[in-house]
Parts: C-alpha cells; structure tokens; sequence
C-alpha cells in the first residue's frame, strides 16, 4: 500500500478553492490545510498532531469509558495518551504532547513496505472489567521450525538463520529483504521473499500503571513472504474477534506458490501463492472470526479452530461493522499503477449479490481504458451465528476482480464485461485458444472473449490452464453468469459477490475532473458515524453522519455516498468528494462525537465537528475533554 512518498502525492492533488469551513491548529504546526468540499462555516476542522515520516501511526482508538487514547504506529508501538487534548490547548498543535509507551515491539514487528503493526483492539469484555488488548501484526519469524517449507529452504538461507532473535529459534530481517542470490548466499528471488507470518497477539493492560504483558501469540492468522499485502484490521463484532489478512503474495512476479518460499506448503497441492486466497485451507486472503470462548486461550490456536467469514481479498486493509444493518463493510486495495492498471473496491455480502441482480451489485466508475478497480463489499448478517452448509462469500482475487456491465451509462461504465488487474510480465497469450477450460466448460460467451483475454493475459487463469488446475474454475462460472445476467450456473461459486462499489482512476467529479484523479490507488478506510452523535456542538456535522465515508491513500482524496431511499449508501450515484489532499487510513468516532482521522500522506491526526450546535440537535450521548 506504502508505494509513494508523502511529498510525491501532495503533487496530485489541485489547487484549493475558496471554501467557507473554519481551520485551527494548522498555521501553528507549518501543516497544509487540507481542501473541504463543504460550504459551511458551522464546520472546524483542526490539526491535533503530526508525527515524523519514520514513525507514523496506523491507527488510533478511544480507551473504552475513559478519555485515554491509544495509537498503534506502524513500526511496532502502542502508545497511551491522558486524553486526546493532554497538556495542550485544544486548537493548537500538541508539540509539547506525552506519551507513554505502552507497548514496544519494534525488534519483533516487520514493517517493510505494507508490513507493520497494522491494527489493535480491545478484548469484547474490556466493560466487564477484561483489561486486555489484541494487536495484528506483520513479524518477525519467531520460529522458523513452525514455517511449512522451512527444511526445503535451509541451504538457501545465512547461516545464522533461524538462530533469533526473536527468541532461539527465529529470524531477524530487520524491515528488509536482503538480495541473497546477489551475496551467492541461496535463493531468494532477487531480495523478494523474506518470511514474516501475520501474528496476533493478546495483551494484558493497566492503563493506570502503563504497563502491558504479552499473555499469549493468540493466532498465525497466514504467512506471506513479499514486501506487500499482510495483515490488516480487527473488530468486535457481538462477542467475537474478526481478522483480516492480505493475500500474502509476490506482486513483482505470478505467484503460484514458490520453493524458494519458507510460506510454501509442501504437504498441501499446486496452486498456492495468490490462489491461497480462494482456496479455504489457506489463511492468506481471508476474513476470519475468532469465536468468544476462544479469545482467553492461554496456548496459540490452530487456524482450523478459525471460523471463515470470507475468501478471494488482496488486502481488506479497513473494514466497518455497522450495526443497526448488522454489515460488515470491507475496503479492499489493490495493487495501483502509473499505468492505471489496477483497482480499488467496497465489498458487501447481501441477498441481491447472491441473487445475481446485476443493479443491485454492478456499480463503479472509471477510466474505460484502464482494467481493474478498487472495491467495497459487504457482509450481511455477520453478528449471527454462522449457518451450516451455507457458500462462504468469495470476493474472487485472484480469479477476478470485481465486474462492470454497460448498465450505467453516464456514469461512465467500463467498456469491458470486467476488468482485471497485474500487468505483470507474461508471455504473449491467444484469449480464445485459451479460454479452452471456460469454454470446455460452457461458459464462454461472445461478449466475454475480450473479458477472458484480460484475465489470461495476467497469467493467473493461463496458469492454472496449463497445470491442469481448477482453483479459479467456480468463481469465474459464477461471474461469468452474473455478466450474462444469467443465474449461478451449478459449477458456479454460490458465495462469489460482485462489489457495491468499485473504482480505478476516477472518482471523476464531472465538474473538477483533474481533482482526486490519478492511476494511483489504494483504498484505505470505510466508515459510518453514529447519527445520534452528530450535529452537537463539538459533533460531526449531520450532514456526513449515518453516510458511508471512505477514503483512498494513494489518491489522498476523501468521499461520501449520500443515502438512498432505504437508508443504504446510493452508489448508482458517484459518490462525493469531502476532503482533498487527506489520505485517511483509519477513521473513528470519539466520545464527544467529532471523526478523527489519521492522515498517513501528511503524518497528522485530524478531527472535523461543527463549532455551534445546530438547530434541533441534541447534546452528544458521551462529552469528550472540555475544549478550552
């Protein structure tokens, strides 16, 4: 996700316009003001803190009942905070702010690139008085022993692999991947595979005495070895853990699972790498949930003891549980490009998307010469018990990625029945010699054979093609079926979901073209603020409250969907843009009703409220600090 510098994308981004919110904090810490797409001068948005580039935060949280604050940075750190406004006035910059250092496990978390400490949160019984915490992260091997293809890869490897830190038998590769085919070491691709299992930990906190004892390694939720695509989000959901994890694979290169690779499982077939995502033995590409009476386990869970929520995820590097529709909402990045290649998505799991109602799911906008996009998704029903025999929703990757029909007409419908992403190096391929599998299979349509010919032209279809493997052979019938307008096909994947919403080089603003457009992309937060704590003095505004608000890294623009007629995120309509030259990588609601935002383009948290009350509103449930 980390692919340009701070300073390369505040390029993308216009000149700002004349705009009419109020700003605070900004001249004080030398920071840009971010551009808002609001006309109202009711709306403050303030600059609480910055952090140096080599030590950014991934996420920020309210300490549950208390004014304490904690923040996760990528390299490693749990901070704690007094309050969000400690030792400072609350519309300056807090350079004089304190933290104490809760947590540090900077020599145990590998942060190359996407890696790091990704996420944390609070133990679901943290109100009953369970101080403790759980913190996802990309590691170092903490025994090479546990790592799958670890024996076949010995020889290939320094001869102090293996020998820790981290404890006796761990690896080190201090948040790089050495070239060891260049020093004649072994094989590693060149610096491309360097092992890092995706751990979650459980934690015991006292916030009153700062200190915090690991209790356990809960879960090695997958294990990847490239610089990209690990670890990403955690959320109570009911009483329940959920987890999210990349796909763990080599982006610089087809992955079909390597034996240079430590990750690579020799007692499971072919078709590992990126096809780990849709294959269910595999924790790569996954979100999981771990059921309440596991959350205590004193010794580290087996992944079979995980309960599968979905499959076929890049990186669902942010999702959103929102309650009143018991949705689960799910940003997924892709891999964006100078050449506008890749995609961005919003997932969801609902009834019209098993149902194959194209209007309900086919929607998106961008460049019609581009071929993949970012995504939203969902998933319905996820604070319910799992029910036996149902699909297991399927997001596709690598199999697909999202779909666009030409349903949509000036909202700017792709020209192809899909797009797909990786423009990785692969030999030159005939789209309907082979298309052979699909077509053995009944599915090849006339309208499809250019869609085909982008999925084989990335190699991951072509692949399996030529192995003989059917890893991708259900998906893509049931794809297939929903751009037909045809049902699932009985070969068909009954748990494969298009997107609610996806895009590529957009989102275009019809009347500001040039405004948050670039081929860069990455989509890197999905949230919802609780309507009834907005529109109070110190509260978000009304008017984005209840409203699906995601925001993209790459592109460093921040957007809304106003709701439809039944309350749910409209998006046959583009959505629109709030903020600009903002990158969100993590959004949360505090106590006094304000959204906070960490701004990882600009190294800033940020917080946006009204200044008055508005008419009619009622006093926030919960009142933050006393803002001076």
């Amino acid at each position: 996700m980390w692919r340009a510098s701070p300073a390369a994308l505040l390029a993308l981004c216009c000149l700002y316009s004349a705009q009419a919110v109020q700003f605070k904090g900004f001249d004080a810490g030398g920071s840009r003001k971010p551009e808002v797409r609001l006309d109202d001068d009711n709306v403050l948005v303030e600059l609480l803190w910055t952090w140096d580039e080599d030590d950014l935060p991934t996420m920020i949280k309210f300490v549950p009942g208390s004014e304490q604050v904690l923040v996760a940075h990528k390299l490693g750190t749990l901070r704690l905070y007094d309050s969000i406004d400690s030792g400072v006035n609350a519309y300056t910059l807090l350079v004089d702010m304190t933290a104490e250092l809760l947590v540090d496990m900077t020599a145990e978390v590998n942060s190359i690139h996407d890696h790091g400490l990704t996420s944390f949160e609070f133990h679901p019984d943290w109100d009953a008085g369970v101080r403790k915490v759980f913190l996802l992260y990309s590691g170092e091997p903490k025994d090479i022993r546990k790592l799958p293809n670890y024996a076949a890869i010995l020889a290939d490897r320094p001869p102090d692999y293996g020998t820790g830190p981290p404890g006796d038998h761990g690896q080190t590769w201090g948040d790089e991947c050495p070239c060891l085919d260049c020093d004649g070491t072994g094989a590693n691709l060149d610096g491309l595979v360097c092992e890092k299992p995706y751990y979650l930990d459980r934690f015991s906190i006292d916030l009153d005495a700062g200190t915090a004892t690991r209790d356990v390694t809960l879960l090695t939720a997958s294990c990847g070895s490239s610089t990209t695509h690990g670890p990403t989000d955690l959320k109570v959901i009911g009483k329940d853990l959920i987890y999210g994890a990349g796909d763990s694979s080599q982006v610089a290169t087809l992955d079909y699972g390597l034996d240079v690779d430590a990750c690579f499982d020799p007692n499971q077939s072919a078709g590992q790498g990126s096809y780990r995502c849709v294959r269910e033995t595999f924790g790569a590409g996954k979100i999981g949930r771990i059921p309440h009476d596991l959350l205590d386990s004193d010794k580290e869970l087996a992944f079979e003891q995980v309960e599968l929520v979905a499959k076929g995820l890049r990186q669902p590097w942010r999702m959103f549980h929102h309650k009143a529709q018991d949705r689960l909402y799910i940003g997924d990045v892709r891999n964006g490009d100078p050449e506008g290649t890749k995609s961005e998505r919003i997932f969801t799991l609902s009834s019209a998307c098993h149902d194959h109602t194209v209007s309900s799911c086919d929607v998106g906008n961008g460049d019609p010469e581009d071929t993949t996009s970012e995504r939203i998704f969902h998933v319905d029903g996820i604070a319910r018990a799992p029910q036996a025999g149902a699909a297991l929703p399927n997001f596709g990757w690598p199999c697909i990625e999202g779909v666009r029909t030409e349903t949509l007409g000036p909202l700017g419908a792709w020209t192809s029945a899909t797009e797909q992403e990786q423009s990785m190096p692969s030999a030159a391929v005939d789209p309907v010699a082979s298309s052979r599998r699909i077509q053995r299979s009944g599915h090849l349509t006339v309208a499809s054979e250019r869609w085909l010919g982008l999925l084989y032209q990335n190699g991951f279809l072509d692949w399996l093609d030529e192995n003989g493997l059917d890893h991708c052979d259900a998906t893509v019938a049931a794809a297939q079926a929903f751009i037909d307008g045809e049902p699932a096909p009985a070969d068909g994947d009954p748990g494969w979901q298009a997107p609610i919403f996806e895009y590529r080089t957009g989102i275009e603003d019809p009347d500001d073209p040039e405004t948050c457009f670039s081929t860069f992309a990455a989509i890197t937060s999905v949230y919802f603020h609780d309507p009834a704590a907005a529109g109070a003095a110190g509260a978000l505004p009304s008017k984005l409250a209840g409203r699906l608000i995601f925001s993209d890294y790459a592109k460093a623009c921040v957007w809304y969907f106003e709701n439809g007629a039944d309350g749910l995120p409209d998006t046959t309509v583009l959505p629109k843009i709030l903020m600009v030259d903002t990158g969100l990588i993590n959004i949360t609601q505090g106590p006094d009703g304000a959204m906070y935002g960490l701004d990882y383009v600009n190294g800033r948290l940020l917080r946006m409220s009204v200044i008055e009350a508005e008419a009619g509103a009622l006093p926030a449930v919960k009142q933050g600090p006393v803002r001076p």
